[in-house]
């Protein structure tokens, strides 16, 4: 049973709270501390973000990506505020990094 529900949570990347006899045993949440990570090497390094960094930080705190048209991507939340990225490889630019780090309050 223990083995299978963690199997399960795995497979969604969810955190999964066990009651055992020993007590609560808490496993994921890696996520988070990886998006705490990103969060503080955007302050840190800004022109070194990746778009992958991002969309993970911008989904972990409520946005999604509502569409993309050629390089642009459009991230919606559920207030409705819109941010628009301009996809460049490797690295997003730094404008973009800014605008992340003060539309989710970091």
């Amino acid at each position: 049973m223990f083995r299978r529900a963690v199997r399960v949570a795995k497979r969604q990347k969810s955190l999964l709270h066990c009651d055992t006899i020993y007590g609560i045993i808490a496993l994921g949440g890696d996520e988070m501390a990886s998006v705490e990570k990103i969060v503080d090497k955007m302050k840190r390094q800004p022109n070194g973000i990746r778009i992958e960094e991002a969309d993970k930080v911008l989904s972990h705190y409520g946005y999604k990506l509502d569409r993309q048209k050629g390089s642009h991507r459009h991230y919606i939340n559920a207030v409705g505020d819109v941010l628009t990225i301009a996809e460049r490889k490797p690295t997003i630019k730094s404008f973009y990094v800014k605008e992340i780090i003060s539309r989710i309050g970091a």
